[in-house]
């Protein structure tokens, strides 16, 4: 069964504070150049998702590099889904 580890670990950020200031870097251990709506097209139906929570989001994320919320990851699958070509799909 294809599976995509990781699911959801691309465009990361990385939060740093340096002279009191917050900002969020790119980070390199973005694990896909490719997000899941490209591996959902690419026959992928079973994704391990790594998740965070910042005390009010749930998002997607890699170690300590926070990524999408998970809420836009799950509306690729359930937009994929709609689609009369996939009805009959199984996303796990």
């Amino acid at each position: 069964f294809p599976g995509h580890h990781n699911a959801g670990a691309t465009n990361l950020k990385l939060e740093t504070h340096v002279a009191g200031s917050t900002s969020k870097l790119g980070c390199l251990v973005d694990n896909h150049k490719q997000g899941v709506p490209h591996a959902l097209q690419h026959g992928i139906r079973f994704f391990d998702m790594d998740t965070c929570w910042d005390g009010s989001t749930v998002f997607t994320c890699h170690g300590p590099a926070q990524g999408p919320p998970i809420n836009n990851t799950l509306a690729d699958i359930r937009d994929f889904l709609r689609f009369p070509a996939h009805r009959g799909d199984v996303v796990i």
